[in-house]
């Protein structure tokens, strides 16, 4: 009868030690599962609240290969600086589109904020003002296109004719 005492206290010790052995096991691979979902859902949260659109774009009078595009952030995300920074811009007409980058090398873009308060952030309500600089592009000539994708990939696009 002793025998089968100690015979179930170790089959009860060797099951908790082997169950304490699974947790550890399926602990870092259930955390890591539950880390990979919070991280999906705060970006799909991030995109819906993104969206803005492209309200009008020009000419600069006094340098004929600048456009300036004017976005309207329609959203109800603050898109900050270091993000504003991660956007591309694409122009071009027909099949054939150009990617500025921001900077000096040409094609580039930098951007205004047009009706913001000062904090360098593009706030639901305020317009940006895209300006792209080309070194020879004539945006007169065929419909053009300009596309803006931000950081999180939402984007707007628009074709126009000057």
């Amino acid at each position: 009868m002793a025998q089968n005492t100690i015979s179930t206290a170790i089959l009860i010790i060797a099951g908790v030690v082997a169950t304490a052995a699974l947790i550890n096991a399926m602990f870092p691979a259930v955390y890591g599962f539950s880390g990979s979902v919070t991280s999906v859902s705060e970006a799909s949260g991030d995109r819906m609240k993104t969206d803005f659109t492209i309200i009008s774009e020009g000419l600069d009078p006094s340098v004929s290969s600048t456009l300036h595009v004017y976005v309207k952030n329609t959203g109800k995300l603050t898109l900050t600086g270091p993000n504003l920074g991660k956007t591309d811009v694409y122009f071009g007409s027909g099949s054939s589109l150009y990617k500025c980058k921001t900077g000096a090398t040409l094609p580039s873009w930098q951007y205004t904020i047009q009706d913001g308060n000062g904090d360098q952030h593009w706030n639901p309500g305020e317009t940006l003002d895209v300006a792209i600089s080309t070194d020879n592009y004539d945006f007169r000539s065929d419909r053009q296109i300009v596309r803006i994708v931000a950081y999180n990939g939402v984007a707007a696009g628009h074709e126009f004719t000057l």
